[in-house]
């Protein structure tokens, strides 16, 4: 037993503070506002399954020391997250990622339930378009990237594709 939601979602919010000290019982924290928090994303607790955090907050950590079982992680702000791609959680349905990262890695080795996937920093991640998970409705990777594939690939739920790096595409938007 103990608390299992955190909730502050406003503009005045002034949260700050290390996310070890949150409560380990936290399935759901959702922090918007002008926060300051800290810490290794690796501190995130083993029974979050939504993580969600903006402001201007500082985590820093790698990528491959998200739990499995975690299906939300947003974290957008002066963060400097790094790590592979690859090493995403299988659990993982929605990744929004802003900030000083550095990620890389494949875009092949997504998970394969992924609905929405921003990655938006200094990130080196490469691929073809055409492996991208059937799931996915929303793609935006920017950064150094190295992207390629023809469009008509793109998966069908498709709704919001969005990239900049060094990309080859091709293909026809007639379809």
């Amino acid at each position: 037993e103990g608390l299992t939601l955190f909730s502050c979602q406003h503009v005045t919010n002034i949260i700050s503070g290390d996310i070890i000290d949150l409560p380990q019982t936290l399935e759901h924290i959702y922090v918007t506002g002008d926060n300051t928090l800290i810490g290794d994303i690796a501190n995130i607790s083993v029974n979050t399954t939504l993580f969600k955090v903006s402001g201007n907050s500082a985590l820093t950590g790698d990528v491959a020391d998200l739990k499995e079982g975690l299906l939300d992680f947003l974290c957008n702000g002066s963060n400097t997250i790094s790590g592979n791609i690859d090493d995403l959680p299988s659990s993982l349905l929605n990744f929004d990622l802003l900030g000083l990262n550095t990620t890389s890695g494949d875009i092949a080795n997504l998970p394969s339930g992924l609905i929405s996937y921003t990655n938006n920093g200094s990130n080196t991640t490469f691929g073809d378009i055409t492996s991208l998970p059937s799931t996915l409705t929303e793609f935006k990777n920017l950064g150094n990237n190295v992207i390629n594939g023809n469009i008509a690939s793109l998966p069908l739920n498709m709704e919001n594709f969005n990239i900049t790096g060094n990309n080859t595409l091709s293909g026809s938007i007639s379809s």
